[in-house]
């Protein structure tokens, strides 16, 4: 997948594309489902198959106090987006000029004169433009006059429901990273940087390494305890990991990440860890005393083994 940043370079390609428009937050299965059909449509008409994303978070360029819970990071999004082997990645920074372009003007401006598109398929329930009361019928006139054919997704929903990428938030915010997997199609993870903690773990004999998130608008699952996995030079470990603020140990503790590696020793400051969700194991607890919060770690570990091999 060739990934063409429309703000800064200029593009002559060879044939029309097929393309669709969107912030592709996660690449969840939809996402995955639509890019099928983009390039399955592509591949009818001998036409390129693409799709038109932004760098940044356009909510966010609008309100500079919105809150993001991304599922991706634009790294991220690029790396899943070029698993679906696209012919192009078409990446907008979104600015005043953008944001002020009626659909219309982006779909002349953008998709017809600048991508040359032939076919343009639209996302469920999506709307784009600075005259968000533009609709599908809207779209398919506007393109009908520039000899565009827009085509509406097929409805995908082989779990009983729409998949989106706010369904995938509302399941990470309660701590159901299995159901999240079963929408995005992989594990979510969220990846961070090893740095020097209180070290209160090793003295209860389960040391645990703190993790210092590296994309603060990257969300965070809810606070408990998740059987995880990493890969450290090569090797897969797997662990359990805790979300929150320590309530055994600190009163009014700031939130905290702290995984705690089976068999595994070294000393891993300042590495950078991707952490892979799997299991929600229960919600975070004050214990009585560092023995009882022992106990627990050690019933924590014998139960997200029992998971990891199925036994």
């Amino acid at each position: 997948m060739q990934i063409i940043y429309l703000n800064s370079q200029n593009i002559v390609l060879e044939k029309p594309v097929t393309a669709s428009i969107g912030f592709f937050d996660g690449v969840h299965r939809g996402h995955r489902f639509l890019l099928q059909e983009i390039k399955k449509i592509a591949e009818q008409t001998d036409t390129y198959s693409a799709v038109i994303t932004f760098r940044n978070h356009p909510g966010k360029f609008i309100n500079p106090d919105m809150q993001l819970n991304l599922l991706s990071t634009f790294e991220e999004k690029m790396e899943l987006l070029a698993d679906e082997k696209l012919d192009y990645c078409f990446v907008l920074d979104f600015n005043e000029e953008i944001k002020n372009l009626t659909a219309g003007q982006f779909i002349t401006d953008i998709i017809k004169t600048r991508l040359n598109a032939s076919y343009l398929l639209i996302g469920y329930d999506h709307k784009f433009g600075k005259d968000r009361d533009c609709g599908f019928e809207d779209y398919v006139r506007i393109g009908s006059e520039l000899g565009i054919e827009v085509i509406k997704e097929p409805d995908y929903s082989p779990l009983g429901e729409h998949i989106s990428s706010s369904e995938v938030r509302r399941s990470l915010a309660k701590g159901d990273v299995n159901k999240a997997a079963g929408l995005l199609s992989y594990n979510y993870h969220i990846k961070g940087k090893v740095v020097t903690g209180h070290q209160i773990g090793r003295t209860i004999g389960f040391p645990t390494a703190n993790i210092e998130t590296l994309d603060f608008e990257k969300m965070i699952p809810s606070e408990g305890v998740y059987v995880v996995n990493t890969l450290i030079d090569g090797n897969l470990f797997y662990g359990i990991l805790n979300i929150g603020n320590r309530p055994t140990i600190h009163k009014n503790g700031e939130k905290t990440i702290e995984v705690h590696l089976f068999d595994f020793k070294d000393k891993i400051y300042d590495k950078t860890l991707t952490v892979n969700f799997l299991h929600f194991l229960r919600g975070e607890k004050k214990m009585n005393s560092l023995e009882e919060l022992k106990d627990q770690i050690s019933k924590d570990k014998s139960q997200a083994i029992k998971l990891i091999y199925n036994i």
